[in-house]
């Protein structure tokens, strides 16, 4: 399965249209539908690691490191994660929260 065909599975998965995950990356339609259809393989990292988490998912799985949807329920708890970690990642999710709602 490709980077795209993952990332439109996830998106599918959670009900979510290109259009309200773009609105969440605060990107545009065009540019999740490129992804999705493998016309932009280049998705900076950063994006990819707000999208896994929009997706609830790991950067790992979008980019087929990892075989498994490790599906985490939104702010990280796990304690194999530093501090620094869960705070970088809560903070991409509660950013994607506040374009969600603009």
């Amino acid at each position: 399965m490709t980077k795209g065909e993952r990332i439109k599975q996830l998106r599918e998965a959670s009900n979510m249209t290109q259009e309200e995950l773009a609105k969440r990356l605060n990107t545009t339609k065009q540019t999740i539908s490129k992804y999705e259809k493998g016309i932009v393989t280049n998705i900076p990292s950063d994006r990819i690691e707000s999208m896994a988490l929009i997706l609830n998912t790991t950067p790992e799985y979008i980019l087929g490191w990892e075989n498994e949807q490790q599906k985490n329920s939104g702010i990280i708890t796990d304690t194999a994660v530093s501090e620094k970690q869960k705070m970088q990642r809560n903070s991409v999710i509660l950013q994607a929260e506040y374009h969600a709602s603009r």
